[in-house]
């Protein structure tokens, strides 16, 4: 009987803890633990990425991207560190909207040092009937003099992901184009000829250009005028071709700036018309090329890392995988770059500011900082990230401020941090690394840089995905800059303006849910 009475009381005494426990509770939010701390951190870049995606153990070059039912099909280069003999075999990942990816491996392989595909290179894939053609350049690297370094070849599949060489399949350049340099097909269909139009990057005259040849069966090629001549540049690589909105447009790697670039016309032969600003992205975004789903237009080029990891040094060949959106103005028709919408919706958990320090100069409510940088620069400190992220916020800015934007690698005592800003003066958007930010003699380093429509309203809507070293900033879903930062990842981050007045309204950071 005792036992039973000790029994009840013990369950009256849990029920008044927990009553007393929960009514304390009762609308107290629970704030989680924040890293205020500024030291240093150098994590390893080990593994695989995902949202900017390559691989655990290579990495990802040249994307040559096919849409179909769903599916965004990304074939491209697997860039193997360091390279054997036979290198860049076609891999293939999958993606229905650019905010995630299925790898599925190989996809064509290299042939064997004896042959023309000892290496390979990039290319495209088109259907016909139910049959799918991976038109792709075979670089025999180690060919003897007077033969062919370059040919374009040819794999057929019936499901994307398991691929036959046609081994009687040779095309090499025709008398007068560049034997050496014939590379980078892309096939594509003029239903008003009912032809197929094959384009190649090559020279010829000493000239940059791109072959042009038509089949009816994907097999026979006939050799046609150039389609287009470039004298100011070497190379013209990774062209693509499409049609959006009544205009066509073809879009195309510069091997001299090593940016992506595009040119537009009421045709799909031309004229080209260069546009004011033909740039789609900075030094940082290589090698794209772009597939519809009917309602947005992705663009897949590559973020290439840099020698050791290490950013001091020179941008290997090759890195990490970054989707744009593109659109064309309805007014111009000129190319616009955007935050694909699937990376849009994936961040979406709301993440907490945390705050190491600010200027005197700053007066914050909430989510908005207003920065009155008058009489001095001023900024704001936030603590580091150790998750992918996504910073937005809407700035608006007075006609005295001329330069603002973000720092990271903002650790330590902020010396060596890289400045991603808005210059009003120069209309630049740009990357540069400042050797000491709290000295007036700190050297400046332009590291990247894309043009910047001045928005005439003063507001500028900034949004920036981060993903470890990678980060892109889109501003007005207009223009986009990537970059590659190591020292950003893990480390404490700044908001800053150097003149002027500025509010960064609704800056808020969202994490994956």
């Amino acid at each position: 009987m005792k036992q039973f009475i000790f029994s009840i009381l013990a369950v009256f005494l849990f029920m008044a803890v927990s009553c007393k426990k929960s009514k304390e509770s009762v609308g107290k939010e629970v704030q989680p633990v924040v890293d205020l701390s500024v030291d240093c951190r150098t994590p390893q870049e080990l593994g695989g990425y995902q949202y900017f995606f390559r691989p655990q153990h290579t990495w990802v070059g040249d994307p040559m991207p096919f849409y179909e039912n769903g599916v965004f099909h990304v074939f491209y280069l697997d860039d193997e560190r360091p390279p054997s003999d036979q290198f860049h075999p076609w891999h293939l990942v999958q993606t229905a909207d650019a905010s995630s990816y299925v790898y599925r491996g190989e996809a064509i392989p290299c042939g064997e040092i004896y042959e023309q595909d000892i290496a390979i290179g990039t290319g495209s894939v088109i259907k016909k009937d139910n049959q799918y053609y991976g038109f792709y350049t075979g670089h025999k690297w180690n060919h003897s003099a007077g033969e062919p370094k370059e040919a374009v070849m040819l794999a057929t599949s019936n499901n994307l992901m398991d691929w036959d060489k046609v081994v009687s399949f040779m095309l090499f350049a025709d008398p007068g184009y560049d034997q050496n340099e014939f590379r980078d097909p892309f096939v594509v269909y003029d239903e008003a000829r009912s032809l197929y139009v094959m384009l190649v990057s090559t020279r010829f005259n000493q000239k940059a250009v791109l072959a042009q040849y038509t089949s009816t069966d994907l097999y026979n090629w006939k050799i046609e005028s150039p389609f287009y001549t470039d004298e100011s540049v070497f190379m013209i690589e990774c062209v693509d071709l499409f049609e959006m909105n009544g205009k066509w447009y073809f879009i195309y790697s510069n091997i001299n700036d090593r940016k992506v670039h595009y040119r537009m016309s009421d045709s799909m032969y031309g004229p080209w018309e260069t546009p004011a600003v033909s740039s789609l992205d900075g030094v940082a975004f290589y090698a794209a090329k772009s597939a519809s789903d009917g309602i947005e237009r992705l663009l897949f080029g590559w973020c290439p890392t840099r020698i050791d990891d290490k950013d001091q040094n020179n941008y290997n060949w090759g890195g990490s995988l970054v989707a744009h959106a593109i659109s064309a103005n309805e007014e111009t028709g000129f190319l616009e770059v955007s935050l694909p919408r699937g990376l849009f919706t994936t961040f979406s958990k709301q993440t907490v500011l945390g705050i190491i320090e600010q200027g005197l100069g700053v007066t914050q409510s909430d989510n908005v900082f207003e920065l009155d940088a008058s009489a001095g620069r001023q900024e704001v400190r936030f603590s580091r990230m150790l998750n992918p992220h996504k910073i937005s916020t809407t700035v608006h800015v007075d006609s005295e401020a001329k330069n603002f934007g973000f720092v990271f690698g903002a650790c330590d005592d902020l010396k060596s941090v890289y400045a991603l800003h808005l210059d009003i003066n120069e209309g630049l958007l740009k990357l540069a690394r400042l050797s000491d930010w709290n000295s007036s003699s700190t050297s400046y380093d332009l590291l990247n840089a894309v043009p910047l429509l001045i928005a005439e309203n003063g507001v500028y809507k900034i949004e920036v995905i981060i993903e470890r070293s990678v980060a892109v900033i889109y501003v007005n879903g207009q223009t986009a800059l990537t970059s590659r930062i190591y020292k950003m990842h893990q480390n404490p981050w700044m908001i800053f303006s150097d003149t002027g007045k500025v509010s960064f309204v609704d800056l808020v950071v969202k994490v994956v849910d």
